[in-house]
């Protein structure tokens, strides 16, 4: 590790006297010293005091951004010079991690300093779902507000479901100013409509996602005038999908053959295009020496065609296995830059392991405020690192994710060079030695077994402290498994197809030949769970028309209104959106013929009490029909189904009961086609291999 070096006169930061702890004489001095100074110069005065040594702060956070995907963290594809330029004159953190492989836990990790699953953040937040950061953690931004800084946020969000002021915000979030989105940049990173100033809709806008958020902070930042502290909080929506990049960034990369992959270069390009306007605007200002910049990522790449809209996802974790969802290295290890001039040494590189929840404790420290002591803090000031001392972390790090991909691994924990996973029961391990093994390839359980006796038991003490109860009452297991996918795909038995480009659907999904086989009579009514963007709906629409109807379920809202326009414009008017949430879709009992979900390893990341609500719609002997199309060449014989009981079925799936059909054909173009069949009459039982 290296050893940081500072100008005497520079370290440590002054802590301002007015919170430590002082002698009584000496705080009348000081009280009779703040009285002559407002006689003599008024308030401004006395604001100056209380600002002297207290750094801005500039804190970045890009959206699935790899590892491996930048230039200054060995990607020679990579044309990213302003963040090369960030690392060149600060410090590069070798093991940054993220708090969670996975966005909103990872951000509400970022802004409390705390593990999410203490609070019941435990995966992304679907709109309207009613899941949000409580009102009740603190936030980085609110302790700073308190102690004078102004404190805006810009860009992706994604710690609430709602942007109307009927959840929390930002602002309820300590911060003085928010222009944001709930989620992901809509429709696509260029041109986006679904930003928000506060809690009032901003209107289409025209340009790149990031540009757009990088010229709003720089703009607050002028109107709000030039007198420090601040907080400028920016987190990117690039590169996450669905990516669309400018023709200037694309230019950077007209050499790649690929045009999807070219697209997701430009778009890395395009963030650093982003962060060069804030680094420069902070600099032209005069205020490069007293900003504290930190740029990270939420968690790791994301996996191409993982879901339907990947197919840019070209994002590397550089030598580290697994990606974002994943809890090896890949998933959580992130890029992570300091800039401090004058405190941080310029080009210096820093392998010791931090993590985002270091950031609370670390901007208390350099604001001079103490951190919350009435609740469990994560992370640790990073400051005595800076200066060449041990930290003083008492515990390692731990993750848990119980949706986490790369089976059967749902817990981690890194103590000093060793690293373990473990699965969900915490019975099952892997030990890796990190300092000589950062890739994961060569499992040392065995020849370690004290070792991993040692850290099993401190991993399951970090889970016992940890692990809260669900927030909601309505989570079936009680242990917060809002989303289904894992254990879907595990019945299926995979983890789901790569979606076929658009080009391809027609031939290879055979969505007529779907129709047939539902043989969906006229006056059917269907919902189509995950509708998108109405592959399905409206060849279903017209299949049961006049007096069938069919409702488009899905979580986004954005893409619902997509729907909607596309719909007005064919001339169907028998398709009703549902925008599905952890209490919606509010449908009447007993009114479905069919529910489809086409790639279920998607469409069962929905929420529990959706899918409830859902099976609750169906009619007796109605249909729940499941499709999901090959990974591999047609002509492969189809992997036989997992035996799974009926009981268990219900219990991962809480639905109501349902029996087990399969229809399958290896002439198809689906990996599986299922049917549960919905039947109060008879006992469970199951129907197939």
């Amino acid at each position: 590790m290296i050893a940081w070096r500072f100008p005497a006169a520079l370290v440590p930061i002054p802590r301002p006297c007015w919170l430590g702890q002082r002698s009584p004489a000496r705080g009348r001095l000081l009280a009779l010293c703040g009285l002559w100074l407002c006689a003599a110069f008024g308030s401004a005065a006395t604001d100056r005091i209380r600002t002297l040594d207290r750094p801005n702060l500039v804190l970045l956070l890009a959206d699935d951004l790899g590892y491996g995907d930048l230039a200054c963290y060995g990607n020679t594809q990579a044309h990213t010079p302003n963040l090369d330029r960030l690392a060149r004159e600060g410090a590069r953190f070798t093991d940054c991690y993220a708090s969670f492989p996975v966005c909103s836990p990872s951000r509400a990790g970022f802004l409390t300093g705390r593990n999410a699953n203490r609070y019941g953040i435990r995966d992304w937040i679907p709109a309207n779902s009613g899941i949000h950061l409580p009102r009740t953690e603190v936030t980085l931004a609110s302790l700073l507000r308190a102690a004078g800084y102004r404190t805006g946020h810009f860009g992706k969000w994604h710690l609430n479901s709602r942007t109307d002021g009927s959840e929390p915000t930002p602002l309820d979030h300590g911060f003085d100013y928010a222009w944001y989105t709930q989620n992901n940049a809509a429709p696509s990173h260029l041109n986006p409509t679904n930003f928000v100033r506060n809690t009032a809709p901003v209107g289409p806008l025209q340009g790149a996602s990031a540009l757009l958020v990088a010229d709003e902070a720089i703009r607050w930042l002028d109107e709000t005038g030039a007198a420090p502290p601040f907080l400028l909080n920016v987190w990117f929506h690039e590169p996450h999908e669905p990516v669309a990049s400018t023709a200037e960034s694309l230019h950077s990369h007209a050499g790649v053959a690929d045009p999807d992959r070219r697209q997701y270069l430009a778009n890395v390009t395009q963030l650093d295009a982003a962060v060069g306007r804030i680094l420069d605007a902070i600099d032209a200002r005069g205020l490069k020496n007293r900003t504290f910049v930190f740029f990270t990522s939420d968690n790791g790449p994301e996996t191409l065609n993982r879901y339907r809209g990947a197919q840019r996802s070209h994002g590397s974790p550089g030598s580290l296995r697994g990606m974002k969802l994943h809890l090896t290295e890949g998933g959580i290890r992130v890029p992570g830059m300091l800039r401090w001039p004058g405190q941080v040494p310029a080009g210096s590189t820093h392998s010791e392991p931090v993590s985002n929840l270091d950031l609370l404790p670390t901007v208390c420290a350099l604001a001079g405020i103490r951190p919350p002591t009435d609740r469990v803090l994560d992370g640790v000031n990073l400051l005595p690192a800076l200066r060449g001392q041990p930290l003083d972390r008492p515990e390692g790090f731990y993750w848990q994710y119980d949706r986490a991909l790369g089976q059967p691994w749902t817990h981690a924990l890194r103590d000093d060079r060793w690293k373990l996973l473990a699965d969900e029961a915490l019975g099952t391990f892997a030990l890796y030695d990190l300092a000589t093994d950062p890739a994961e390839s060569h499992d040392r359980a065995q020849d370690q077994p004290d070792r991993v006796r040692m850290l099993a038991r401190q991993l399951r003490e970090r889970h016992a402290g940890i692990h809260a109860p669900a927030p909601h009452g309505s989570d079936p297991d009680g242990i917060g498994k809002f989303y289904l996918g894992r254990q879907i795909a595990q019945v299926m038995g995979h983890e789901g197809a790569p979606w076929l480009e658009r080009a391809e659907r027609e031939t290879e999904e055979q969505p007529d030949r779907l129709l047939e086989l539902l043989a969906l009579p006229p006056g059917a009514m269907v919902a189509d769970v995950g509708a998108g963007s109405g592959y399905y709906t409206r060849r279903i629409a017209r299949a049961v028309r006049p007096s069938g109807k069919v409702f488009a379920v899905d979580v986004q809202l954005e893409m619902l209104e997509i729907l909607s326009g596309q719909l007005a414009s064919d001339g169907i008017t028998n398709v009703v959106p549902v925008l599905g949430s952890n209490t919606d879709p509010r449908l009447p009992e007993a009114i479905l013929d069919v529910i489809l979900l086409v790639d279920v390893y998607h469409e069962f990341s929905h929420p529990y009490e959706m899918m409830s609500a859902l099976c609750r719609a169906l009619k007796p002997g109605g249909r729940m029909v499941l499709v999901e199309y090959r990974a591999e060449d047609p002509s492969v014989p189809i992997k036989p189904l997992h035996k799974m009981t009926q009981i268990q079925v219900r219990r991962e799936m809480a639905l109501h009961p349902l029996l087990w059909e399969r229809t399958v054909s290896d002439r198809l173009p689906w990996q599986h086609f299922l049917e549960f069949r919905k039947d109060t009459a008879q006992p469970p039982q199951i129907n197939g291999p």
